[in-house]
């Protein structure tokens, strides 16, 4: 789906607030790539990796059945839940 003059964006999945939101969270990584370098068991590398394949999932999601959609979104929503329960001990 091309986009218009008026709307620049050429994929479907760039509407999506999931798409704007993941690609602020990668470019909030990237920013902070020195901050991240050296910590133990390459943790930096893994949040790197974390946030680009969120950005890449809702990319592919977009495009997928409803299916599909319902089992990488309750995958996606069960990975935060357990995200936030390490961050919040």
């Amino acid at each position: 789906m091309a986009g218009t003059h008026e709307d620049p964006r050429y994929f479907a999945h760039e509407r999506l607030d999931a798409y704007e939101l993941a690609l602020a969270a990668v470019r909030f990584v990237a920013d902070r790539r020195h901050k991240l370098r050296g910590l133990p068991g390459q943790a930096g590398d893994q949040l790197e990796r974390a946030v680009v394949g969120a950005q890449t999932a809702v990319c592919s999601a977009a495009a997928g059945s409803r299916e599909e959609y319902e089992t990488v979104r309750e995958t996606l929503l069960r990975l935060c839940a357990c995200l936030y329960r390490l961050a919040h001990r």
